[in-house]
């Protein structure tokens, strides 16, 4: 992934998916997110990918999740940071249920109070698998591709996703935080990828990691 190309066409936040269940790491998770971090996005992140319980104990996953993440990535906390859930159903038995996501969101709450850092917890659970079952308490990152049109330059897509778009119509009573308007997108001098929207302004965006949008934050490393 050319990481520097895709925030020279404008990316301001950008996740990578880290952990699966209680036994799955992904082998590209660091390089991607010290390639992110090098190109100086301002938002990063990672995510996990929930399987429901039983067998995998929900607080088990979670702190599998969060362990790999400090051991891989230790400077995470330097700025902001997403805690992202993935609940999704393909290649498992059903979908995690509404009180295993909310578990989960409170795991990494916990986790966060104890080692006393910042982190913005939002779960992709989209309204096509979903619909308004979901609880309280925390974000929702939907998806829906019918705004963005065909493949080219995701700057061309995302103008194309205005704020009547039915990705962000309420969802289980409130109206989602991130959208994800496309895979198809080209981003840099990649192809065929996942792009996806906040509600808001990138200081929002920031605010909600816990961090003043105003200080500077993490480090950017030298080759």
């Amino acid at each position: 992934m050319d990481l520097a190309s895709a925030r020279e066409a404008g990316i301001s936040f950008f996740t990578h998916k880290a952990t699966e269940g209680s036994d799955w790491q992904d082998r590209y998770y660091r390089k991607a997110l010290e390639r992110a971090r090098r190109a100086a996005i301002p938002v990063l992140g990672s995510y996990h990918y929930l399987w429901p319980d039983p067998p995998n104990r929900i607080e088990t996953q979670v702190n599998f999740w969060m362990d790999f993440v400090a051991e891989r990535t230790p400077w995470w906390h330097e700025g902001p940071w997403i805690w992202q859930i993935d609940a999704e159903q393909q290649g498992l038995p059903r979908p995690p249920s509404p009180d295993e996501i909310r578990r989960a969101v409170d795991a990494v709450h916990d986790r966060m109070a104890r080692e006393r850092t910042t982190g913005y917890v939002i779960v992709y659970a989209p309204r096509w698998l979903y619909g308004d079952q979901l609880g309280a308490g925390y974000d929702l990152w939907n998806s829906d591709y019918t705004g963005s049109g065909a493949p080219r330059p995701f700057a061309d897509q995302y103008r194309g996703v205005t704020d009547r778009s039915h990705g962000w119509e309420v969802m289980s009573g409130r109206k989602p935080r991130i959208l994800q308007f496309a895979s198809d997108a080209v981003v840099g001098r990649q192809h065929t990828c996942d792009v996806n929207k906040f509600d808001g302004e990138l200081h929002t965006l920031i605010s909600l990691c816990g961090r003043n949008p105003d200080a500077p934050h993490r480090q950017t490393p030298r080759d």
